[in-house]
């Protein structure tokens, strides 16, 4: 079964509209089947989402993806020579 369509039929057969408003696991799926290539109308009419509605969810969704990917992360402690061996193997035992 095609993800998208699992979640669009989830939303059709809600009784409450208001689910998809105040749910951020129902936003960012339907943010992410439009940012896959779906229409923003035809997944907004689906859903019953205004486009200006859908519209914010996907600029805040943005801003956060751009804001974590800016984000200086702590480099990992380096480990000793026996134990970087010991999880890659020697460059000639990959093959």
């Amino acid at each position: 079964m095609n993800p998208s369509k699992a979640v669009s039929r989830h939303f059709s057969e809600s009784p409450d509209k208001e689910d998809i408003r105040s749910s951020p696991t129902m936003k960012f799926e339907l943010v992410l089947r439009v940012l896959r290539g779906e229409s923003a109308v035809e997944v907004c009419r689906e859903n019953t989402v205004s486009l200006t509605e859908f519209s914010k969810w996907r600029d805040a969704f943005l801003r956060g993806a751009h804001e974590g990917l800016t984000i200086q992360l702590r480099p990992y402690p380096s480990l000793p020579p026996d134990r970087k061996k010991s999880l890659c193997g020697e460059p000639d035992e990959r093959r």
